[in-house]
């Protein structure tokens, strides 16, 4: 018997994208009285709500805005067996894609989260949603320095993480040997059984939190060979606001508990090749090879970007005395 989903979706002023989403989502091959989608919404003053009203959806409102807020609200409302966690921008281009990702946990008692291994993209696709899909993630940095959860073409690995796996039909069960080293699992598509999620601490939601407390409790993750598409908005100020915003939050108002490890290794290696630029001209060309798409024209320049604006937002926290992300 398939299990109840409860799709949290927070949003904030995403009309570019919630129809999409939200057709991906009904479009579905699952029972449509197997799932409810519950839209948490901080307040957008476009067309979002607009747009979501065509659909039969639950929305509450999120007095606090932020997505972390807001998907405890949407939790806390639930009424499915599995939550599934996903963003106004992800589009279900697998239309078997809830039933792919409640089996791991369905056959499986003391599997609690399943994650999707890909980012898919196409052609047609802007660079930074190709990036996401090439990459893993959209964040060139970090992603360099170990900390990406979906397939890399450059890598041919979804994490840099030592584990032990077992290789079912459509996914494997993953035990993390070192979970300080667990990659940054539980966003975008995830999906975690509810009555093991009550367990731990879940509000506020940083989703690297969540699943490190759950998996210190003994229960072991799935990966699953499905994806979705991670839609930008193809916008170079966008990117780098992105990662600003990333660099500078502060974590601690959000009780930040799990910070992966950074290897001194993966940072010197990468700041070698930033400095020397040939390498990542090479790694372009490996890229293209392994997975043909126009974003690999633009990957040395973006790599050499993202690797100043890190820099130069680290030497501000500095001279701020803030703390430095994961110290």
């Amino acid at each position: 018997m398939l299990p109840t989903i409860s799709v949290c979706l927070p949003t904030y002023n995403n009309s570019n994208t919630i129809k999409r989403c939200l057709e991906t989502i009904f479009w579905q091959n699952y029972p449509k009285d197997k799932f409810e989608v519950i839209i948490i919404d901080g307040n957008s003053s476009d067309s979002t709500i607009e747009i979501v009203q065509r659909y039969k959806v639950s929305i509450i409102n999120n007095p606090f805005r932020i997505e972390e807020k807001g998907r405890v609200i949407g939790i806390n409302n639930s009424k499915g067996d599995i939550i599934a966690l996903i963003d106004a921008d992800n589009f279900l281009e697998d239309r078997n894609f809830f039933k792919k990702m409640v089996i791991p946990l369905i056959e499986n008692e003391n599997v609690a989260i399943s994650q999707p291994k890909y980012y898919f993209f196409s052609k047609e696709d802007d660079i930074f949603t190709q990036q996401l899909g090439l990459l893993s993630g959209d964040d060139i940095v970090a992603i360099s320095l170990g900390m990406y959860e979906r397939f890399n073409y450059l890598s041919l690995r979804w994490t840099d993480a030592k584990f032990e796996s077992v290789k079912k039909d459509g996914y494997e069960i993953i035990k993390f040997l070192d979970l300080n080293q667990m990659p940054p699992i539980g966003s975008n598509g995830c999906f975690i059984k509810k009555e093991i999620l009550l367990k731990v601490k879940y509000d506020p939601f940083v989703h690297t939190d969540v699943c490190y407390r759950i998996l210190k409790n003994g229960y072991l993750f799935s990966i699953v060979e499905t994806g979705l598409v991670h839609k930008q908005d193809g916008k170079l100020s966008t990117y780098i606001k992105k990662k600003n915003r990333r660099l500078n939050r502060d974590y601690e108002n959000l009780e930040r508990e799990f910070y992966q490890k950074i290897s001194k290794i993966k940072l010197f290696t990468f700041a070698a090749k930033c400095l020397l630029i040939v390498p990542l001209f090479i790694e372009a060309i490996v890229g293209y090879i392994r997975k043909p798409a126009k974003f690999w024209i633009f990957y040395p320049f973006l790599t050499e970007l993202s690797f100043l604006n890190a820099v130069f937002q680290t030497i501000k926290k500095i001279l701020k005395g803030k703390k430095i992300w994961g110290k």
